[in-house]
C-alpha cells in the first residue's frame, strides 16, 4: 500500500465509496438546479411571499441590518466568503479532514450531510426561492456582484450555483 494509502482509514475502496457518494449527491444538486432554472417567475414569487409575510409579522429587518454594515467592509468580505465557499469547500475541507483524523465519527456526519441536502433538494424543487438580494424595492444591496465582482452570468458560476435554492440555506 502506498503511502496515501496509508492515511486513509480503510483504503482506497472506501474513500472511492465516499467521494462516489458525494458526486451523486453533486448529480441530484444539479438535477434539481437545472429544475428551478424554468421556475424563474415561481422563485421570485416566493421570495416577495417571504418578505411579506416578515412585512406582516414584523420581523423584516435584513435591510437595515445589512446597511448598518455596508459600511465595514471586512464584514462584508468575510461574509461574502462565507456565503460563497461554506456549503462546498468548507463542507468538504471539514469532511476530508473528518474522514481521515476522526473517521469513527465521519459516517454519522456524512449520513446527516446527505440528509440535509436531501431535504433541501426537496425544498428547492417543490419551492425555488430566489434570495433576498436578488429582490429590487426592498433595499437589498447584492454585496456579492457589488463587492466581491462575481459575475453570476458567468458560465463557471452558473455550473455551481443554484439561484433559487434560498431556502433552506444550506450555508
Amino acid at each position: 500500500m502506498d503511502r496515501t494509502g496509508r492515511r486513509l482509514p480503510h483504503g482506497w475502496g472506501d474513500a472511492g465509496l465516499q467521494l462516489s457518494l458525494f458526486v451523486i449527491a453533486d448529480i441530484c444538486y444539479e438535477t434539481v438546479r437545472g429544475i428551478a432554472e424554468g421556475q424563474r417567475a415561481e422563485a421570485f414569487a416566493n421570495a416577495n411571499w417571504v418578505i411579506d409575510a416578515e412585512v406582516a409579522t414584523g420581523t423584516f429587518f435584513e435591510p437595515d441590518l445589512q446597511g448598518a454594515l455596508l459600511d465595514y467592509r471586512w464584514i462584508v468580505d468575510v461574509a461574502n466568503f462565507a456565503y460563497m465557499n461554506s456549503h462546498f469547500v468548507l463542507t468538504t475541507a471539514f469532511l476530508v479532514w473528518l474522514y481521515i483524523y476522526r473517521n469513527d465519527n465521519f459516517y454519522f456526519v456524512r449520513n446527516m450531510f446527505m440528509v440535509a441536502m436531501a431535504l433541501a433538494l426537496v425544498g428547492y424543487a417543490l419551492v425555488p426561492t430566489a434570495p433576498p438580494r436578488l429582490i429590487e424595492g426592498y433595499g437589498f444591496v447584492d454585496t456579492i456582484n457589488q463587492y466581491s465582482e462575481v459575475n453570476h452570468d458567468s458560465a463557471l458560476v452558473k455550473m455551481f450555483v443554484n439561484p433559487y435554492a434560498a431556502i433552506p440555506s444550506m450555508h
